[in-house]
């Protein structure tokens, strides 16, 4: 048998832990309704509020230690970064010029260096040196340096000064180097 029958078909009435339910919810309400209000006296719930003064703190300016060797290393920075800026105003200061188109020959030493300058552009060359356990290689008679204009240059795609080295048909070795303000190129065959 159900303890709770249930209201389906029965209109108005309704079980009965759904009456006491409600019976006690609303008795609880009661005593807080018929309760009197506490209101305090000296509360001006629209005026300034009264705060204690504020107190100022003894403040006293910070000064960090300085490290020495951090200190050495930013000086150290800033004058390579003023050097820096110093240089590249130079280079930009710079009249830059090109190599004018210039043919020479040299005569591959057997000792020593020859030079010339071909299209005023420093070249030398040197005999070849051997490779470790091997006898040294031929070396070439003469070799024909020629130094191409800008407009030949850009035509070969190339964004910088050509140079051609040019050696005897019958073969031969050399090491053929040129300087250009502080920059050493070797040229390898």
């Amino acid at each position: 048998m159900n303890r709770f029958p249930s209201v389906a078909g029965k209109r108005g009435r309704r079980s009965w832990p759904t009456r006491s339910l409600g019976t006690v919810a609303a008795l609880s309400l009661i005593p807080g309704l018929l309760a009197p209000v506490a209101v305090a006296a000296e509360v001006d719930p629209l005026g300034k509020p009264k705060l204690s003064k504020p107190q100022s703190a003894d403040v006293s300016p910070f000064t960090p230690k300085v490290n020495k060797k951090a200190k050495a290393v930013r000086a150290e920075a800033a004058a390579a970064r003023r050097a820096d800026t110093a240089r590249a105003k130079a280079d930009q200061n710079r009249k830059v010029t090109w190599p004018e188109t210039g043919t020479a020959t040299l005569t591959v030493p057997a000792t020593g260096t020859a030079q010339a300058a071909p299209g005023a552009l420093p070249v030398t060359i040197a005999p070849p040196k051997p490779d470790k356990g091997k006898k040294a290689p031929q070396r070439a008679g003469a070799v024909t340096v020629n130094v191409l204009d800008q407009q030949r240059a850009t035509a070969l795609g190339v964004k910088g000064v050509v140079l051609t080295v040019t050696g005897p048909a019958a073969g031969g070795a050399g090491r053929p180097r040129h300087q250009l303000r502080g920059l050493r190129l070797r040229l390898r065959r």
